[in-house]
């Protein structure tokens, strides 16, 4: 917390009244409220280093987690990765992708292309588009089978 705005009183500094003079900080009130800071800041940064291991956990280097995130006006699929909270990739696809369904079998995620009736595929290995294939008049949604031999 800096010393900005209206918490100048905490960092024992001359603070302006907060709106039009009616509120003014006694001694006795800004020593109150300087204690209430420190113990709110030295609970919370026990709260929030008390549950953390230093920084990130360690993970092999072949170790992938992502989330696909279709954007229809680009007709695009974003790729995040989740180990590093960063964005992977943006890979392009048919027309207004509106949905996306994963393969619990196959190392792939379907995009469904509403505007060019089309479900692209996504092999999840390679991050890349290895497919596209035709379907009727504007799909919206996929499902796989809990086998992955249908969808």
């Amino acid at each position: 917390m800096g010393c900005g705005g209206n918490f100048l009183p905490l960092c024992g500094l001359a603070a302006s009244p907060i709106d039009s003079g009616d509120v003014f900080l006694t001694a006795q009130a800004r020593r109150t409220l300087r204690l209430a800071a420190v113990a709110i800041c030295t609970g919370a940064s026990v709260l929030l280093t008390g549950c953390r291991h230093r920084g990130f956990p360690e993970y092999p280097a072949n170790y992938h987690e992502f989330a696909y995130v279709t954007d229809g006006a680009s007709n695009a699929v974003t790729v995040l990765d989740l180990v590093y909270l960063r964005q992977d990739r943006v890979l392009q696809v048919g027309r207004n992708p509106t949905g996306l369904a994963v393969n619990p079998v196959r190392n792939e995620v379907y995009a469904v292309n509403t505007g060019s009736n089309s479900v692209s595929v996504i092999d999840v290995t390679k991050n890349q588009v290895v497919a596209t294939i035709g379907v009727h008049q504007r799909p919206y949604f996929i499902a796989v089978a809990p086998d992955g031999k249908r969808a």
